[in-house]
């Protein structure tokens, strides 16, 4: 088992650290090292769901409910944020190729 045990405060820290690194992400490749990182097989998310059978039964629904909406938020804002660096990068390239079709035209 892992040495991070998994209650409340531990899941609320994962998704701070989350929202704030995706706020600091500009390119889709680091937006893909950034789903591996929070929601990937290795993730500290990932690892918490396969904890959830040693978490005493009382705690269980709390704990359960609070990794699912950490999970979904996450994947919300990383489908988001996907969306909006694919636009950008579309406009990127389509002023290149304006800028080099133009070019040529002289």
């Amino acid at each position: 088992m892992d040495n991070f045990s998994i209650n409340t405060d531990s899941i609320e820290h994962i998704a701070k650290v989350a929202y704030s690194k995706l706020k600091n992400i500009k390119d889709v490749k680091s937006l893909v090292k950034y789903k591996k990182e929070f929601l990937g097989d290795n993730s500290q998310l990932t690892k918490f769901s396969r904890q959830m059978r040693y978490v005493p039964d009382a705690k269980k629904p709390e704990l359960g409910k609070l990794l699912s909406q950490t999970k979904k938020s996450i994947e919300q804002n990383y489908s988001q944020k996907y969306i909006e660096l694919e636009k950008k990068e579309e406009k990127l390239n389509q002023q290149h190729i304006n800028k080099y079709s133009k070019s040529s035209d002289k």
